[in-house]
């Protein structure tokens, strides 16, 4: 039996998400989201979801797992890297120039040490990478 199928203005799925969602999981419907009458995304119950992940031959899990993996390698880069800089700070040394050094030491001698954060790669917001003493 062929799913039931629904196009619904972007907006309305907004204000109405719920509803809609809770349509798709019980009874198995597909919506197409549109925005000014053009068809934008599809909303799938999930199990169609993992048909189509086997059918385009690609797992959308195995690559969150990758791009987690990939985040924690930077993560322990930059750590490597702020381990490194906070040692030519500490030695009398300069980090990129006498203007960054000079930067970097007044906001350390002012209680923010931007060695010990790390911008995360999903952009915004700023993460804290806590330095581990080994």
């Amino acid at each position: 039996m062929p799913s039931e199928m629904k196009c619904v203005a972007l907006t309305s799925f907004r204000e109405q998400t719920a509803q809609y969602v809770n349509w798709v999981k019980h009874w198995g419907g597909h919506l197409w989201l549109t925005r000014h009458g053009r068809p934008i995304v599809g909303v799938v119950p999930f199990h169609e979801m993992e048909v189509l992940e086997r059918v385009l031959d690609r797992n959308d899990w195995e690559q969150k797992e990758r791009m987690e993996e990939e985040y924690r390698k930077f993560r322990a880069a930059k750590t490597i890297q702020a381990r490194a800089e906070r040692a030519r700070l500490e030695a009398g040394l300069g980090l990129h120039g006498p203007v960054h050094t000079e930067h970097i030491q007044r906001n350390i001698a002012q209680g923010y040490d931007p060695l010990r954060y790390n911008p995360s790669p999903l952009g915004g917001r700023v993460d804290r990478l806590e330095l581990d003493d080994e």
